[in-house]
C-alpha cells in the first residue's frame, strides 16, 4: 500500500475509536464501508498485477517451449 493510503487507513481506524472524539454509529457505518471499498480496490489492483505476471511468465514459457523443446520433438520423428 502506498503511504497515502495507510495514513488515511490509520486515521479512519482511529476515528472508529474515537480518538478524534465521540463517533456516532451511522459515521462508524460510513467508515467501516470505506474501508471495505478500500480493501476491494486493493485487491482488484493486486489481482490485476497477478494476472498481468501470468500471462508474462506464460508467454516466457511458450517461447521456451518453442526455441528448445520443439526442435528436439521434430528430430526425433
Amino acid at each position: 500500500m502506498s503511504e497515502e493510503v495507510e495514513r488515511k487507513v490509520q486515521n479512519a481506524i482511529d476515528a472508529l475509536n474515537g480518538l478524534y472524539g465521540p463517533v456516532d454509529k451511522s459515521k462508524k457505518y460510513q467508515i467501516l464501508a470505506g474501508l471495505v471499498e478500500a480493501g476491494m480496490a486493493i485487491e482488484r489492483k493486486r489481482s490485476k498485477a497477478l494476472k498481468k505476471e501470468f500471462k508474462r511468465m506464460q508467454a516466457t514459457q511458450d517461447e521456451l517451449i518453442k526455441k528448445y523443446v520443439e526442435p528436439y520433438l521434430e528430430e526425433e520423428y
